[in-house]
């Protein structure tokens, strides 16, 4: 199976259960052009989830790429997105990250799953440990090795669910490995979007709130500050209002 089906599998399937969630179909949809290729965007904006996003990127960039926790010389990137921004403060944001990378060595896959907890509630997240857990076991890797490996990435980010302590795992692999990411990536996306179906309705406190733009802020900080490959966007021309749409949260309180 290509990367163009696997991508098009996992955005029709977004799509389906984000709608399903909110009962509307309105999406605003952007192409941006800069030096370094072509992000085409897609932001949902509705009740039960406040912001979704899924953006298919298409890159040149012919350099040293020093992202968190790697170092890679990239000619080209193929990737997705999926970003869930629930409006329920006790609900997990989750970013869905994939890359298909052609490296000056051949191909490799790259990105991430991360499913940031706003609190350490089993009664919110059990479903989605229970579909993590079914991922990582189908990696041959112990639950420790995956999310040590995953740590890397967020290792700059200032919260405590992150890493070993967190909900996650990094994305690698050539293209053997395809049908494996894929799968997981619709499993987990499915979870998290049934976490929001069935606990959207939760009551939550002014601290829920005060917690979940909290995480807010610091995402916002990490990738505008201290994510390298944001340096590189703004360098090649990649405006703000292009990773606003894409990555950045709905709303944030400074």
């Amino acid at each position: 199976m290509d990367i163009e089906k696997i991508y098009s599998e996992i955005r029709k399937t977004a799509v389906t259960e984000i709608e399903k969630i909110d009962g509307k179909k309105k999406w605003e949809r952007n192409k941006w052009t800069p030096e370094l290729g072509t992000f085409y965007i897609s932001v949902f904006r509705g009740n039960a989830i406040e912001k979704a996003s899924i953006a298919r990127i298409s890159l040149e960039v012919k350099r040293v790429v020093e992202g968190p926790g790697e170092t890679l010389n990239i000619t080209r990137l193929d990737g997705l997105q999926v970003n869930l921004f629930p409006s329920n403060p006790l609900l997990p944001i989750a970013l869905f990250n994939l890359e298909r990378r052609q490296l000056t060595g051949g191909i490799r896959l790259g990105g991430y799953i991360s499913i940031f907890q706003m609190k350490d509630c089993d009664e919110i997240t059990k479903g989605i440990k229970k579909a993590f857990s079914s991922v990582v076991k189908s990696t041959g890797k112990s639950k420790d090795q995956v999310l040590k490996e995953y740590g890397d990435i967020w290792q700059d980010l200032d919260w405590q669910f992150k890493g070993e302590k967190g909900i996650g795992m990094k994305i690698s692999g050539d293209d053997t490995n395809l049908d494996n990411m894929k799968n997981a990536v619709i499993y987990l996306l499915k979870s998290c979007l049934d976490c929001v179906a069935e606990k959207k309705d939760s009551s939550f406190s002014e601290e829920d709130e005060n917690l979940m733009f909290s995480f807010r802020f610091k995402l916002s900080e990490f990738i505008l500050v201290k994510d390298p490959s944001t340096k590189i966007c703004f360098e090649k021309g990649v405006g703000l209002e292009t990773l606003s749409s894409m990555i950045l949260p709905p709303v944030v309180r400074f």
